[in-house]
């Protein structure tokens, strides 16, 4: 079944409930009505609001993180398409510093986030067909290191920059400077990077 609604006629408050319904019945076999089209109508409204934030976020905390949840390739995309609209970092309360992944060798002012345009693609294509691989062939960490290496020169996803470090780098406390990451992706950093 589906259904046949604009932008203009979705009650994003009545979706709301029917979601927030199912989570407090806290019944496992509790199922919501929601269709395709809803979900998709709802990711627009989301990256109208997300554009018009800034790219770099200044919260006040505490934050409530919600996770991740995915249905289809269709759906997969349409919630794409509005996650390449959220902001890559927040500063919350004026003094932390958030983001998926970590630091960069390319930043050198904050102002560089802001200036990051959206929405933008996630450098993630190799990301992808390693997951594929770890799910089909359950390989072990030591070929998943080299195959992510593989991945990563042919799509040369180490140095994408400011944006990929953002996502993809790690704090690591053993070492001083930077260094490539075990995975083939961004780099690592040492606590003397995060210092300055």
């Amino acid at each position: 079944m589906s259904i046949d609604i604009n932008n203009s006629q979705l009650d994003i408050d009545n979706l709301l409930e029917r979601l927030l319904e199912v989570r407090e019945c806290h019944l496992p076999d509790k199922f919501v009505q929601i269709f395709e089209q809803e979900i998709n109508l709802l990711c627009e409204k989301s990256k109208d609001v997300f554009l018009s934030q800034p790219m770099l976020l200044e919260l006040e905390a505490p934050i409530k993180i919600c996770g991740k949840r995915w249905y289809n390739i269709k759906l997969w995309k349409s919630f794409n398409n509005c996650f390449n609209c959220l902001p890559v970092a927040a500063i919350v309360a004026g003094k932390i510093f958030c983001c998926q992944g970590g630091l960069s060798p390319d930043l050198h002012s904050l102002e560089q986030i802001q200036q990051i345009q959206r929405p933008i693609d996630v450098p993630d294509t190799a990301l992808m067909l390693l997951d594929g691989i770890r799910l089909n062939n359950k390989a072990d960490k030591q070929s998943e290191n080299r195959i992510s290496r593989s991945l990563s020169s042919l799509f040369d996803l180490r140095r994408l920059g400011l944006l990929c470090d953002l996502l993809w780098s790690d704090p690591d406390n053993d070492l001083k400077g930077w260094s490539e990451n075990d995975a083939g992706i961004s780099l690592r950093f040492g606590v003397d990077i995060v210092n300055e």
